[in-house]
């Protein structure tokens, strides 16, 4: 596994898990792929409410300034990971990040670690019943 590849699948795997805080009508503790889903949700409702609709500007503007701060962190942190772990051997690389995936995937799953006060499930989610 090359650093380059071992940066983009910590990165995605820290967009899809990594517990991160945000406010979008409220205060959430989520992965940032479920305010990517809110901040594409809010943008169609922006087309279809036309440009008279201040308030869906709003919230996209303040949903996409938020999801590229942290896609930028992520980046950052799995980048700098990636460059401290190219002098392993490349088996080795492999076997750490795809035991590093499961881990992280398995606690993910079953603990409810995401605060998710607006939601309708409840108010501490697993990965499970953020994105689907």
């Amino acid at each position: 596994m090359s650093p380059r590849w071992t940066k983009w699948t910590l990165w995605g795997l820290a967009m899809l898990t990594a517990p991160l805080p945000y406010m979008l009508g409220g205060l959430e503790i989520a992965p940032p792929v479920r305010l990517a889903f809110f901040t594409a949700v809010i943008s169609a409702l922006q087309v279809s409410e036309g440009p008279g609709g201040w308030i869906w500007h709003t919230f996209f503007a303040l949903g996409t300034v938020q999801l590229v701060a942290w896609a930028s962190a992520n980046y950052f942190v799995a980048s700098f990971a990636a460059r401290a772990s190219a002098r392993f051997h490349h088996q080795t690389r492999l076997i750490a990040v795809l035991l590093l995936c499961v881990a992280v995937l398995a606690i993910a799953l079953t603990v409810p670690i995401y605060e998710t006060p607006m939601s309708s499930e409840a108010e501490y989610s697993r990965l499970s019943q953020v994105l689907f």
